[in-house]
């Protein structure tokens, strides 16, 4: 950013942190007759003085800056060659990211805990050249175990270029643009509650982080917005070989470049606070080697709509995705080695959420408006005679608590029904907060 700006910016927080100086004198302090509107008068008038001497030091960097640097023989350490010299301090970063705490207690499943901690830095090395690069720390322990456990990822490593103000293209790592859950709203502090929709789980049917090629952006129409995205990523993986997930797709361990698979999401805003969208992916999926061609397309509608209401002392919150998976229809141990074929079915998926929350930020109560009330209705559905197949659904209602914009204890009880197995009902205690 420019020097002004820079430098404008941090000495407004500064002064923000500090508060505005005290000018008066001893005396003048001692003088209880003195008008009020005679201190705020000196107090502008010495703020207006720190701003004049601001921005006579601004002058002065933006002229040194401006000054063309003596030719050298070699080029300056931190700079390329052949016309891509980029002097140091002209590339910006920053460190973000979030951090989490989260307890659960599910019947049938235990007790665990979890420590996770995502740090994302991005880098803007010219105007239009961009870097992302984000990692996953976690250590949990899980029911059944003694130690704890370590897990590391890597969801975030990508570069992208800004062709225009409606364009922008990038290539790496990234989370596929496929619905919004995982664009958007996965992030601890912003997901409403402490854990994610059925079909955005672990077992879920949508995609997470892939590896590939994008193309993203948004342009106006009169009033009206639009946003568009399209890619080319590696494939999921196809589960041929184990018997209780045959039929089923992985959308972990994409750690190659095959781009098997394409696909894209646009999305529509009538008015500022609704936007919905429809997502498409489609590809191969069937591992090398599998004696079969096995095609995958998934499907997704979203719908997301924020609005604060007066007449309601409040804002509301209402959002919705489904999830549609189609994998076409193969045979899996076809000769019997593996101990559960020859299996032959597709195994057509389906799966979603709708949630609603409403935060009364009207509210003379300190504590009341910082409280947030959440209600989320998930499903996934598998084929009966898929393995594994049945259908779960959970009602899940949560409290929020907003210590700041990006601080948020949560709360939460899940209340879950399973056609294929035992129900894993129980508390979900949640602490979260983004820097």
């Amino acid at each position: 950013m420019p020097a002004r700006h820079f430098i404008f910016g941090w000495a407004a927080l500064a002064l923000g942190l500090t508060g505005a100086p005290d000018l008066q004198s001893a005396d003048e302090r001692q003088c209880a007759t003195a008008p009020r509107y005679v201190e705020l008068r000196n107090e502008l008038d010495a703020l207006n003085a720190k701003l004049d001497s601001l921005e006579l030091q601004i002058a002065e960097l933006t002229e040194a800056r401006a000054r063309p640097e003596p030719a050298q023989a070699e080029p300056p350490a931190g700079k390329g060659v052949a016309g891509s010299a980029v002097a140091p301090d002209s590339v910006e970063y920053v460190l973000v990211g979030d951090a989490n705490a989260l307890c659960t207690d599910l019947r049938h499943v235990g007790s665990s805990y979890s420590l996770d901690y995502s740090p994302l830095f991005l880098v803007k090395a010219t105007d239009r050249l961009l870097v992302e690069a984000g990692l996953d720390l976690s250590v949990s322990k899980e029911p059944g175990k003694e130690h704890l456990t370590l897990d590391k990822g890597l969801p975030h490593l990508n570069v992208s270029y800004a062709v225009s103000d409606y364009l922008l293209v990038g290539a790496g790592r990234f989370a596929a643009p496929f619905a919004i859950y995982r664009n958007h709203i996965d992030a601890p502090w912003v997901n409403k509650l402490p854990d994610d929709p059925l079909p955005f789980g672990d077992n879920g049917i949508a995609p997470g982080s892939v590896n590939g090629v994008f193309a993203t952006g948004a342009f106006p129409v009169r009033r009206m917005r639009f946003n568009y995205a399209v890619y080319a990523v590696t494939a999921p993986h196809l589960v041929t070989t184990e018997p209780a997930a045959a039929g089923s797709l992985r959308f972990d361990g994409t750690n190659t470049f095959n781009f098997r698979a394409a696909g894209g999401r646009v999305g529509f805003q009538p008015v500022p606070e609704l936007e919905v969208g429809y997502s498409l992916e489609g590809g191969k999926v069937s591992p090398d080697g599998f004696h079969q061609k096995v095609r995958a397309l998934l499907q997704a509608m979203d719908l997301n709509y924020v609005r604060d209401f007066p007449s309601l002392r409040g804002k509301v919150t209402a959002r919705t995705e489904w999830v549609w998976s189609h994998v076409s229809r193969a045979t899996y141990d076809p000769t019997g080695t593996l101990g559960f074929g020859p299996l032959t079915s597709d195994n057509d998926r389906n799966g979603g959420y709708a949630l609603l929350a409403y935060r009364p930020t009207h509210s003379d109560n300190k504590v009341l408006k910082n409280l947030e009330f959440v209600l989320r209705y998930d499903r996934l559905s598998i084929p009966s005679k898929a393995p594994g197949g049945g259908t779960e659904w959970r009602w899940t209602p949560g409290l929020d608590y907003w210590i700041t914009p990006s601080t948020v204890l949560k709360a939460a009880y899940v209340f879950d029904h399973n056609t294929n197995g035992p129900d894993q009902s129980g508390l979900m205690i949640q602490f979260a907060i983004a820097f």
